[in-house]
């Protein structure tokens, strides 16, 4: 391998420069993200879709005191 004295990498390591992993770690972490809030909403919806306790009860109900 060639040693370049300007600090520049050689032209076959230039994938490897900390520009693009830097590009590569940001789209990573933003896709992570983004999962993570479509996982929080999901969450959300299957909450607020679960049927309530009723506030009235049926004829004849009563609770269970142990």
């Amino acid at each position: 391998m060639k040693i370049y004295r300007t600090g520049t990498l050689p032209p076959d390591l230039k994938s490897f420069s900390c520009e693009k992993r830097h590009e590569d770690l940001k789209e990573v972490l933003h896709a992570i993200v983004s999962l993570l809030l479509i996982a929080a909403m999901f969450f959300m919806f299957m909450i607020a879709a679960a049927a309530p306790e009723p506030q009235v009860y049926p004829v004849g109900w009563e609770e269970v005191r142990g």
